[in-house]
C-alpha cells in the first residue's frame, strides 16, 4: 500500500512537470498538448478547433482567390508564411482540399509536360486545370475538368496581329482605364500613383505601364503591402 502511494505521487510528480496542457494562440484556452497543431512553415499554432474556424472563415474568398491566382495562395492567421498543406488536408473545408488538389495536379502536368507541347489555360470559369497544345490537333482538352476548346490560332497572320494587338491599351469589355491583372485576370483602375501595383484579388505584384500591365520590371520596396492572406 506504501508503495503504490509512493509510486501515484511519483507518476503526479512527472505528469505536472511534462506541462500536458498548452494554451492555444487563438482561443487563448488551456488544451491537451495533442491537440496543438503548429504550421510546419512558421512558429504559429493553435487548437485543432480553431485551425478549423480558421480555414472555414471566409471560404468563398479563399477559394476564389486561389482559383483566380491558379495558385496555392494560404497563409498563416499570424504572419505571410504559407499555409501547412497537411492542416489543409486535416482541417480544412472540403472545397479548398478540392482546389488544393486540383492545383497540385497542375504542378504536376506542368513539369510532365513534353518539350514539344505548350501549355493552355482552361478557359473555364474556377478551373485551374490546363491543356496541352501539340500544335497539331484542332482541340484542347483540360486534364481536371475535361473541358475541349478550339486549339490557338497557328500561322503567320495570327502572329502578326497578336503582336499588333500588344501595342494596344489593355480593355475590359471595351471600358477604358480598366486593366486585367496579369496574374489572375481581375479588372483593376489605377487613379494616380506609383505604377508599381498589388493586386487586392491574389495579391500579385506587377507594373502599371503605359500601354499593358506586367510583371517585368516590378520594385519590391516601392510596392505596397500585402493584406491578402
Amino acid at each position: 500500500m506504501l508503495l503504490t502511494r509512493h509510486l501515484l505521487a511519483v507518476f503526479q510528480s512527472i505528469f505536472k512537470k511534462l506541462e500536458p496542457f498548452s494554451e492555444c494562440e487563438l482561443c487563448c484556452e488551456r488544451v491537451f498538448f495533442l491537440a496543438i497543431k503548429r504550421n510546419s512553415h512558421c512558429i504559429h499554432r493553435c487548437c485543432s478547433t480553431c485551425w478549423r474556424r480558421f480555414l472555414e472563415a471566409g471560404e468563398r474568398d479563399t477559394l476564389r482567390r486561389m482559383q483566380l491566382a491558379r495558385s496555392y495562395a494560404l497563409r498563416c492567421f499570424g504572419c505571410e508564411a504559407q499555409l501547412d498543406r497537411a492542416l489543409l488536408r486535416r482541417y480544412g473545408p472540403t472545397a479548398l482540399q478540392c482546389c488544393a488538389q486540383n492545383l497540385d495536379r497542375r504542378e504536376q502536368l506542368i513539369r510532365n509536360k513534353p518539350a514539344s507541347f505548350s501549355c493552355v489555360e482552361c478557359p473555364q470559369t474556377g478551373c485551374v486545370g490546363i491543356g496541352y497544345d501539340d500544335h497539331y490537333q484542332r482541340q484542347v482538352m483540360c486534364f481536371i475538368c475535361q473541358h475541349q476548346w478550339a486549339a490557338p490560332t497557328r500561322g503567320i497572320l495570327p502572329q502578326i496581329w497578336a503582336w499588333m494587338c500588344s501595342w494596344w491599351p489593355d480593355r475590359i469589355d471595351g471600358v477604358k482605364g480598366w486593366r486585367p491583372c496579369p496574374h489572375c485576370g481581375a479588372a483593376i483602375m489605377k487613379d494616380g500613383g506609383c505604377p508599381m501595383m498589388r493586386c487586392g484579388m491574389c495579391g500579385g505584384a506587377f507594373r502599371w505601364g503605359l500601354t499593358h500591365n506586367s510583371v517585368k520590371g516590378v520594385i519590391h520596396a516601392h510596392l505596397p503591402p500585402n493584406t491578402r492572406r
